[in-house]
């Protein structure tokens, strides 16, 4: 911008001086004539506007030195504020390594999933297990039903060491499920809202009713507002210790809600047909940790249990 405003003012210049000279007076000591005179007023008036001419593109071209200036310092601040900008706006990454913390990333999937389970499997299965019931005597099956109010338990009856151990295993577990209530052994009988009795079939038949004829073992709960409140459990004692070790869970199971066998896991502790599983499987702890979850509710039914399941189960 500068080096043009030179060369137009140096051009100007030039045509200026060129003018002048094709007017300029000529030499001698002869008087000059009426013509001249009028020529010399002429050529002086012209002097003069070159003098302001001369003026005028001094400051041209002090303005344009001065509108590039202001240029370099407003490209000066403009870069400098870019700068403070940067230096302002922090590194997030750079913090977390002065802090010591490892960055913060969404997870993929939540706690609760399964790598080879997909969520359609998973509603299926709920709905299957603990919404529904084998044996009903009154109420809504449909609806989800669990424990809210601690569960107490007395033991009577004829127990190996090895029933007290599965039994004590279990429920250890339970106790670290997010949102169950807590299940704890006492011996005050007043207390107690399960009963848990080991005897042999006959026995069993008396407690329970002639539908749980030749079973290895047998539940049965009572609910309000479909919150369960009380509980009876027998198991069979003239059974071989790896069948009673499977009952013993598969009972408490149902009680805790989950009351409808399986057909569709043939591994699960509630499957159906005759198996033996000594454990829980993962699925098994799935359904329990959904169906205590804070956000599952007594009386929900399939639609809204499908809703938490989704938000939970990912």
């Amino acid at each position: 911008m500068r080096h043009i405003a030179l060369v137009l003012v140096l051009f100007f210049l030039f045509q200026l001086t060129a003018c002048a000279i094709k007017n300029e007076l000529p030499a001698g000591d002869e008087t000059p004539s009426k013509e001249q005179l009028e020529q010399s007023d002429t050529q002086q008036t012209d002097s003069e506007n070159i003098s302001q001419e001369d003026t005028l593109a001094e400051d041209l071209i002090t303005n344009a030195e001065d509108s590039d200036a202001v240029d370099e310092n407003t490209e000066s601040q403009s870069d400098k504020q870019e700068n403070t900008d940067t230096q302002d706006q922090p590194n997030d990454q750079e913090e977390l390594n002065q802090k010591g913390e490892e960055p913060i990333t969404q997870p993929v999937h939540s706690e609760l999933y399964i790598p080879e389970v997909p969520i359609e499997d998973v509603i299926t299965y709920f709905n299957e297990v603990c919404l529904a019931a084998e044996f009903v005597n009154s109420g809504n099956p449909n609806l989800l039903q669990k424990w809210i109010a601690p569960i107490y338990y007395t033991i009577d009856g004829d127990m190996t060491d090895e029933d007290i151990a599965i039994l004590t295993r279990f429920t250890q577990w339970l106790n670290t499920v997010e949102g169950f209530p807590g299940i704890y052994e006492t011996e005050e009988a007043y207390r107690a809202n399960l009963e848990i009795y080991f005897c042999d079939q006959q026995s069993l038949i008396d407690r329970m009713g002639e539908n749980f004829y030749n079973m290895d073992g047998a539940v049965t709960f009572w609910y309000s507002e479909n919150q369960i409140y009380r509980e009876i459990i027998c198991y069979r004692t003239d059974i071989q210790q790896q069948v009673r070790n499977s009952v013993i869970q598969e009972e408490i199971y149902n009680g805790l809600g989950p009351i409808q066998d399986t057909d569709l896991r043939k591994e699960s502790i509630i499957y159906s047909g005759y198996s033996e599983p000594q454990m829980l499987t993962q699925i098994d702890e799935l359904i329990l940790k959904l169906l205590y979850h804070p956000q599952m509710l007594c009386g929900m039914n399939a639609e809204e249990c499908e809703s938490v399941i989704r938000q939970l189960y990912y």
